[in-house]
């Protein structure tokens, strides 16, 4: 038995000619080596197995495998799967100080995240600012064995065969949400056994044994009884893998939806890991699942918390994105040259934008500045998440505008570039696209006023007994005022509460505001100053 893997046309301006001379010699070598009778795998099968080096006879046998067996949908499944695997690894982080030295802190030692974090405090006190860093990729293309990829195919298919609820799937859903042998970036394991085992008894205990959605919260209901949140795992980068989470028996939410990924696809149910990198109205970024139905629907939900049709986002997300195993061309870590310049979050190109699912979205297209040196040739948009702003979705130019497609309503946004030094470059102003879709740009250009103001970040306005807006600020407390202007925060003045509102003058109109706390950590929410009253963004 043998092995062709056939070039596609369209893919014409892939290879520079070296390249295409080293693959017509594996192309002629494969065909001595593998004899006459032929299965056809897509082209780009061909160009992962020449970046697997010592592992590529490990991807051929289970290439073989599959060819012997005569059945080409898993053939098919077996080709995706490498075709693709190129960028898929498994990613371990030490942490370490600002000199690289390995520092000594086990985040999980502590009982609780207060008690934790406190602990992050005074070690950092001790070796200076702490941050995880990659220690190390182990990429599956190298390290993956034959018997793991023959395994997770094979079960893959049992799955959608024997579930009762799997009928309808197309193969397309079936490649990206259920055949994938890993979540993020945790440790391979086989965790297809483990789950294939522990709900094999399933559709006896269900209503309707073709339903989705039951046999999804069934399993769900049924992962809340061992596996919880915790926030201790925020300062536990390293995604955990199914031995590390039984064990733990808690974790974040992208183990969260890790853990849901594993047990569902499993069990012949497609179901997506979704995410936003930045939320665009509060701090931090959040994961969570979704299913996808055989009649293109998806139900969010979250893995050991809420179930399909219970869970809510509880906060709005400019971009919202699921992963895939398979590489998307339209992404800019696929079609851009200058990887330099390309922002953490965009430096793989396995994911799809699916905000359109979520919220109300619209185009924008506005004019930005030029182009500095050393910056991306993509114009960038930036949502303000825990005191920076951090970049949450890419745009193009067409006709002298940048034009930036499918952003969520009703959400205050930068429009920025990213340079190859790994910061970011405001390109205009800040603005705000409103829910009826006018771009209302805030350029601190208005007259000046005086301002009163009660909190540093979303409160319900109260009046006191005496009628007066009751103040969420601590007294004693000293805090700056800023303004947006150039590119820069500018500092208006400080002030000492008393714990009444604080009043300042001759601030200027139309700007976006920041009252900050002195020496905080810069979690407290901008705003404008609307008719007397704090707009929170």
């Amino acid at each position: 038995m043998g092995i062709v893997i056939i070039r596609k046309i369209k893919d014409k301006n892939i290879l520079f000619s070296k390249i295409k001379y080293i693959l017509l010699i594996l192309i002629i070598s494969t065909l001595s080596s593998w004899g006459k009778d032929v299965v056809q795998c897509p082209y780009e099968t061909l160009v992962a197995l020449g970046k697997s080096g010592s592992n590529k006879k490990e991807l051929e046998k289970a290439i073989e495998y599959f060819q012997n067996s005569g059945d080409r949908k898993k053939i098919e499944a077996i080709c995706f799967l490498i075709a693709n695997m190129p960028g898929h690894e498994y990613i371990r982080f030490a942490l370490k100080n600002s000199s690289g030295t390995i520092v000594p802190f086990n985040p999980l030692a502590y009982p609780d995240y207060p008690s934790m974090v406190k602990a992050w405090d005074e070690t950092e006190n001790s070796y200076g600012k702490m941050e995880w860093k990659v220690e190390e990729r182990i990429s599956d293309i190298s390290t993956i064995t034959a018997e793991a990829l023959i395994k997770n195919v094979e079960l893959s298919f049992k799955a959608i065969e024997e579930r009762p609820w799997s009928e309808g799937i197309s193969f397309s859903d079936f490649l990206e949400y259920i055949l994938p042998y890993r979540g993020t970036n945790e440790p391979i394991e086989d965790w297809r056994s483990y789950f294939m085992e522990k709900y094999k008894d399933l559709p006896s205990k269900m209503k309707n044994p073709k339903d989705p959605v039951e046999a999804a919260a069934l399993i769900n209901e049924d992962i809340k009884k061992w596996f919880k949140f915790d926030a201790r795992f925020y300062r536990h980068p390293q995604d955990q893998g199914l031995k590390e989470m039984l064990d733990n028996k808690a974790g974040r939410c992208e183990d969260m939806t890790n853990l849901g990924i594993y047990a569902l696809r499993t069990n012949g149910i497609a179901v997506a890991g979704d995410y936003t990198p930045f939320w665009a109205d509060t701090g931090n970024n959040h994961a969570w699942n979704a299913l996808i139905l055989s009649d293109g629907r998806s139900i969010p939900f979250m893995a050991a918390l809420e179930n399909p049709g219970v869970y809510k986002l509880s906060n709005k997300a400019a971009k919202v994105y699921r992963g895939t195993f398979s590489k998307q061309k339209s992404n800019p870590a696929y079609f851009t040259d200058d990887k330099k310049t390309l922002p953490r979050w965009f430096k793989d190109s396995d994911f799809v934008d699916v905000t359109s699912k979520y919220f109300p979205v619209g185009d924008i297209e506005i004019e930005i500045s030029s182009k500095p040196e050393g910056a991306s040739s993509i114009p960038y948009m930036a949502v303000f998440n825990s005191g920076e702003w951090e970049i949450i979705g890419w745009g193009s130019f067409s006709k002298g505008k940048a034009v930036f497609k499918d952003y969520t309503k009703g959400i205050l946004y930068l429009p920025v570039y990213y340079s190859s030094s790994s910061t970011i470059i405001p390109a205009g102003n800040p603005f705000i696209y409103t829910s009826s879709g006018d771009i209302n740009i805030l350029s601190a250009d208005g007259p000046d006023q005086d301002i009163t103001l009660i909190s540093t970040t979303r409160r319900t306005i109260e009046n006191t007994t005496d009628n007066i807006a009751r103040s969420y600020l601590t007294s004693g407390k000293t805090y700056e005022l800023y303004y947006w202007k150039g590119g820069n925060w500018v500092l208006v003045g400080s002030e000492v509460s008393d714990g009444k509102p604080l009043v300042f003058h001759k601030i200027p109109g139309n700007a976006l505001l920041w009252l900050k706390e002195k020496d905080s950590k810069g979690e407290e929410r901008v705003f404008t100053y609307d008719n007397g009253t704090q707009v929170w963004w």
